[in-house]
């Protein structure tokens, strides 16, 4: 029963350390990519999505 017990313990200690690298290195490599690329973003913000669903043809032209 202890060995149960002591075997449980040792493996939500490792996935939850595990679980935290791996979250903190999606966060930073996020944070790296977006401040390396901040022009990317902003051509993405030129255009908002009404916009774009009315150059698609989505959207009639008299809700330009």
């Amino acid at each position: 029963m202890f060995l149960a017990d002591l075997y449980i313990l040792i493996s939500m200690t490792f996935v939850a350390t595990f679980g935290f690298l791996v979250l903190r290195f999606i966060l930073v490599q996020g944070m790296i990519s977006s401040f390396n690329q901040p022009r990317m973003a902003a051509a993405m913000q030129r255009q908002t999505n009404l916009e774009t669903l009315v150059n698609y043809g989505f959207v009639p032209s008299g809700y330009r």
